[in-house]
């Protein structure tokens, strides 16, 4: 045996357990090879790897009686099946579909766990949207999720960030509604208003001072630039309307007209 080669510790009870296995058995045929020992007789290596795995390892072996404790290939896909089993596809979209968002936990840190889920959920092409639906799905904030549902072009490269800046325009949403004032018949707003996409009083708009990141205009959010619907039936607009209307209507008196009239 060369002097530099060094067997694994023994197998440790840490979880995920398949991962801590895969480590375990990646490192002890690492070491057959520095040892040279891979040659050896199947009775031999079988016996090594029992001395080395340990306690967990042993009292694995021992729930099958059936398994030639001489066969090193034998044992190692005993252990395989005990500490790494398949994957069932339908219990792993369950784990993934019922995997939500916990309290004080980073939208990053929320993505990357359902990615490690997917990869044994077999989405193929379809991974990114549907971890993109999982995210839409635990927002409970509805102002925030509305402009989720008018975002185009959304993959998770831009995801996180997107979130973020959602958070953001919810919270000056839900400010702007504490302080604004009860709904009169004057001031209710049917329609959806195309600075912000939401419903709100007229004057409330929490895109007012908002700059867009396309045309750098104030007054409508980034991901409303290009879909301005100015029409008559818009209330935001008619209302508009009528302010320009009634300041043509003012008869301002100049000076040249009352030079005139004399």
């Amino acid at each position: 045996m060369e002097a530099f080669a060094r067997a694994p510790e023994e197998l440790p009870d840490k979880q995920p357990m398949n991962k801590t296995w895969r480590m375990w058995k990646q490192q002890f045929v690492i070491f057959l090879k520095t040892a040279k020992l891979e040659e050896k007789s199947s009775e031999a290596k079988a016996n090594l790897l029992l001395n080395t795995i340990g306690k967990l390892g042993i009292e694995a072996m021992q729930e099958f009686p059936d398994v030639d404790l001489d066969n090193y290939d034998a044992i190692l896909q005993k252990l395989d099946e005990i500490f790494d089993p398949p994957k069932r596809e339908i219990e792993e979209r369950y784990k993934f579909f019922t995997r939500s968002k916990k309290n004080n936990e980073s939208i990053e840190a929320y993505i990357s766990d359902l990615e490690e889920k997917s990869k044994t959920c077999n989405f193929e092409n379809l991974t990114s949207s549907l971890i993109r639906d999982m995210i839409v799905l635990n927002i409970k904030d509805e102002n925030m999720r509305k402009l989720f549902f008018v975002k185009e072009n959304l993959d998770l490269n831009n995801l996180a960030l997107f979130y973020k800046q959602c958070e953001v325009q919810a919270e000056k949403i839900k400010e702007i509604s504490k302080n604004s004032q009860p709904e009169t018949s004057d001031n209710k707003i049917k329609h959806v208003c195309w600075r912000c996409g939401i419903t709100h009083a007229i004057r409330n708009c929490p895109a007012f001072n908002i700059t867009c990141e396309k045309c750098n205009e104030k007054g409508h959010f980034t991901q409303r630039c290009g879909n301005k619907i100015r029409t008559s039936n818009n209330p935001c607009h008619a209302n508009l309307k009528k302010i320009i209307n009634k300041t043509k209507t003012i008869n301002i008196k100049s000076p040249l007209n009352v030079i005139k009239k004399k």
